[in-house]
């Protein structure tokens, strides 16, 4: 039978135990960051669900139809079914040009709108 080639230190099982526990003590994580480890991810989850639902919240208002609205015009419904691209700026000054005839000139509406510096965009998202 061979010997055994591997040696222990003088007294290594007496002190053993005590250098295990030592060691579990050290890597022991206090109480309040246990408490902070767990609570972080549902403190996350809880505001991602309260923006979740503010989002949804604000595309319903957005979408709501409200039924006492009185009904379009013409012009309001061609304007409203035309598709954007088809939208020009002449096309716009001539409609705002027809309601207000009486009230201002072609060059007064075409004037205020260059010096206000009104953009299409502008105008379509008002109408």
């Amino acid at each position: 039978m061979e010997s055994n080639p591997f040696r222990l230190p003088p007294d290594y099982f007496d002190t053993f135990s005590d250098k295990v526990n030592s060691g579990i003590e050290a890597e022991s994580v206090p109480l309040h960051k246990r408490i902070r480890r767990i609570a972080k991810p549902i403190i996350i989850l809880a505001a991602a669900m309260l923006v979740l639902l503010f989002i949804i919240q604000q595309t319903v208002n957005v979408l709501k139809i409200d039924t006492n609205n009185k009904p379009l015009s013409e012009e309001q419904t061609l304007i409203l079914n035309l598709e954007l691209w088809d939208i020009s700026e002449e096309m716009l000054i001539e409609e705002l040009y027809a309601e207000n005839q009486d009230k201002v000139g072609r060059e007064d509406l075409i004037e205020y709108l260059v010096d206000e510096n009104i953009e299409l965009s502008d105008i379509i998202k008002h109408l």
